[in-house]
C-alpha cells in the first residue's frame, strides 16, 4: 500500500493520497525498523522511475507542440487497428519506440483484413494534438486511459502510404496473426456462441458487445467477460493436462507455462487487468518449482510491485482496481464458503462500481449468487462442447446454447429495466475510500453484523457530502 499509493500519486497527480503514504511510513518505522533502509532503496528507486517516466512523456508532448507537422514511420499490426466509416484508429509504436495513437482516411482502411500479413508500417506527414478530454465530469476520461499506456498525442495522418513487412520476421506479428485467425474462426458459430466464445475464451470482446447484452453491467456481470484470472486458470489448467497426456515432468509443464503466459499477454493486446493474474501465475510456479517460500499476502505485494513497474498507470483504470481489489477479497474469503464469497466480493467492489459507473442496482447481489455458479457448471461446459462438436457436423449442441445464451441476453437486459437501481452520481473520493476500507475490514472479520452496518455508514457519509 506505501508504494501503491506513491505510484498514485506521482503517475496519477492525485497528491492527497500522500496522506497515506506517510501514515503508512510511519507503521512501516514503528513495527520494522530492521528492514527501514531496504524500505527506504526501494521506495526511492520506484519514485525515480516513476518521476524520469512523467518527465519523459512531457517532454515528448512538448516537442509534439512544438512542431505543426513532421514526416513519420510507424510499426503497428492489423488487430491493433479497426475501421469505422472509413477512418483508420489505432495505436503503433514510432521508430524512436514513443507510444502513439492515430487515426487517418483513406483507402487503406478498406483492404486492412484483406491483407495476409499481420504487421505493417505507415509513413505519412502527422499532424499532433493533444488527448480528447472529457466533455463533462461523468463522461469517460479517454485522456486519463492513454496517458495510463505511455500515450501523449493523438496524431493525425496525411498522404499515408502502407507498407506490409515479412510476418516470419517477428514473432510477435505470429501470434497478432494468431489472434485474429481465431477471432475470424469463431465467425462462423451462431451469433451468441460467437460473442460469448471470443469474450470468455479469447478475452476479445466485440465493439457494440455491450450495447446488444446492456443489462450486464447495471447488474454487476461486467467481471465475467473481463478478460483476468479466469482466462489465466482456464488455460493453466488445460495445460497442465496436455501436459499429463504428453507424459511430461511436473517441472518442465511448469516451466513451459512461463512462455505461455508471454503468449497470453501479446494474444490479448496487453489488457491493465490481465497483468496481475499472469505475474500471480508466474509467483506460483516460481513456488511449486522451489525458487521462492512466500506466503499469500507477501505474494500480493511482489505482485502489485512489479505490476507498477511495468505499467505505472495500472491503478488509474477500473481494470486493474478491480482486479486488485478482487484478488485481495478472495484472498481474505479465501476458507469462506462460495456463497459467502459472492456476497462480500459483490459489496466491496460496490463503492469501485459506484464510482465509475455512477450506480448501483441491489440486485447485482443476488444476480452474481447465481450468474457464477451457472457459469462455471453449465455455461462454460456447454460453450466448450458446442466448440467441439459443430466443426463435426453436430450443430444440436451448439443450437442449444445459443439459446441459452440469447435467453442470458433476454433475462439480463428485462432484469436491468427493473426499478431499484441507485444512481448516485459521483460521490466525494473520501465516501468511497471509506466504504471500501470497511469492507475490507468486513471480509478480515467475516461478520454477517457488519454488514447491516454498511447502509447506515453510506447514508452518514452520503448527508455529510456538502462537508466534504
Amino acid at each position: 500500500m506505501w508504494l501503491a499509493s506513491l505510484n498514485i500519486a506521482l503517475v496519477g497527480h492525485e497528491w492527497w493520497v500522500l496522506v497515506i503514504f506517510v501514515y503508512v511510513g510511519g507503521i512501516i518505522w514503528f513495527n520494522y525498523q530492521s528492514h527501514w533502509w531496504l524500505t527506504i532503496l526501494l521506495a526511492g528507486g520506484c519514485f525515480l522511475y516513476w518521476q524520469n517516466r512523467e518527465i519523459q512523456l512531457h517532454t515528448a508532448e512538448l516537442a509534439w507542440q512544438s512542431q505543426a507537422q513532421r514526416h513519420v514511420q510507424l510499426i503497428t499490426y492489423q488487430t491493433d487497428c479497426h475501421v469505422e466509416q472509413g477512418q483508420v484508429y489505432g495505436v503503433g509504436k514510432l521508430a524512436s519506440g514513443e507510444k502513439v495513437c492515430f487515426r487517418y482516411r483513406g483507402q487503406h482502411g478498406d483492404s486492412l483484413r484483406k491483407s495476409s500479413v499481420e504487421k505493417m508500417m505507415l509513413t505519412g506527414l502527422a499532424k499532433a494534438s493533444p488527448l480528447e478530454k472529457r466533455c463533462n465530469l461523468y463522461g469517460f476520461n479517454q485522456q486519463q486511459y492513454w496517458l495510463s499506456k505511455g500515450v501523449v498525442v493523438q496524431l493525425t495522418l496525411n498522404a499515408v502510404s502502407t507498407e506490409f513487412a515479412a510476418m516470419s520476421d517477428d514473432g510477435f506479428a505470429l501470434i497478432k496473426r494468431l489472434q485474429r485467425l481465431s477471432i475470424d474462426w469463431f465467425t462462423q458459430f451462431p451469433e451468441g456462441i460467437r460473442d460469448f466464445g471470443t469474450a470468455l475464451l479469447l478475452g476479445q470482446v466485440r465493439e457494440h458487445f455491450y450495447q446488444d447484452y446492456e443489462g450486464l453491467i447495471p447488474l454487476g456481470l461486467i467481471h465475467l467477460f473481463s478478460i483476468s484470472g479466469f482466462q489465466v486458470v482456464f488455460y493453466w489448467r488445460l495445460w497442465q493436462w496436455v501436459g499429463r497426456c504428453l507424459g511430461l515432468y511436473q517441472e518442465v509443464t511448469w516451466l513451459s507455462w512461463v512462455f505461455g503466459l508471454g503468449f497470453i499477454w501479446v494474444f490479448a493486446n496487453q489488457v491493465a487487468s490481465l497483468l496481475r493474474p499472469i505475474l500471480a501465475s508466474l509467483a506460483e510456479v516460481w513456488q511449486r518449482i522451489g525458487w521462492s517460500r512466500w506466503s499469500p499476502l507477501d505474494r500480493y505485494g511482489y505482485v502489485l510491485i512489479v505490476s507498477l513497474g511495468c505499467l505505472p498507470g495500472v491503478l488509474l483504470t477500473i481494470a486493474g482496481q478491480l482486479s486488485f481489489l478482487l484478488a485481495l477479497g478472495l484472498m481474505l474469503l479465501k476458507s469462506s464458503p462460495a456463497i459467502w464469497q459472492t456476497l462480500f466480493l459483490n459489496l466491496l467492489i460496490a463503492p469501485l462500481l459506484v464510482w465509475h459507473t455512477y450506480g448501483w442496482h441491489p440486485g447485482a447481489i443476488l444476480v452474481n449468487l447465481l450468474a457464477i455458479p451457472f457459469f462455471s457448471a453449465v455455461l462454460i461446459p456447454g460453450l466448450l462442447g458446442a466448440l467441439i462438436t459443430w466443426p463435426l457436423g453436430i450443430t444440436v449442441v451448439a443450437n442449444g446454447m445459443n439459446s441459452v445464451i440469447k435467453g442470458i441476453q433476454y433475462g439480463t437486459n428485462m432484469l436491468a429495466q427493473l426499478p431499484g437501481e441507485l444512481v448516485f452520481g459521483r460521490p466525494p473520493k473520501v465516501i468511497i475510500i471509506g466504504l471500501t476500507m470497511f469492507m475490507l475490514a468486513a471480509c478480515l472479520v467475516q461478520k454477517l453484523r457488519w454488514l447491516w452496518a454498511l447502509p447506515i455508514v453510506g447514508l452518514a457519509l452520503m448527508l455529510a457530502r456538502p462537508i466534504w
